[in-house]
């Protein structure tokens, strides 16, 4: 996990984790991660904040999974992303490095969940 606080002093964070792994019960389930901002497995406890944090950034948030071997190539494309979403579109987001598909929230038209090609195709093969 990784935080945050932006230019409006809101806490934000990112957290990486395992999306579905191989168990006993199912040994053929594939492993697939997720990395997720201003949303996922975390609660970030208050007294991290810090005394100007005026609390969590709730009014944007983004989800990608994909394949653990993946995760490397996307690190410098989900800071471009963070830069992108607090400048307000002025920067363009650059192509990523695996192709993905995407949700759009219906609410302010930004991309809120992503899965890799890959990560689609191997839940798909493992479930």
């Amino acid at each position: 996990m990784a935080s945050w606080i932006d230019d409006r002093q809101r806490m934000n964070y990112l957290c990486i984790y395992v999306h579905t792994a191989p168990d006993e019960l199912l040994p053929e389930r594939p492993f697939i991660l997720r990395v997720s901002i201003n949303k996922g497995a975390g609660i970030i406890q208050s007294r991290l904040w810090g005394r100007d944090c005026r609390g969590i950034n709730q009014s944007w948030y983004f989800d990608l999974t994909l394949l653990p071997e993946e995760i490397l190539d996307f690190c410098s494309w989900i800071v471009r992303l963070i830069k992108f979403h607090r400048q307000g579109g002025v920067l363009d987001v650059p192509e990523p490095p695996h192709p993905f598909d995407f949700k759009m929230s219906t609410s302010n038209l930004l991309v809120n969940e992503a899965w890799t090609q890959k990560a689609r195709q191997e839940i798909r093969v493992g479930h």
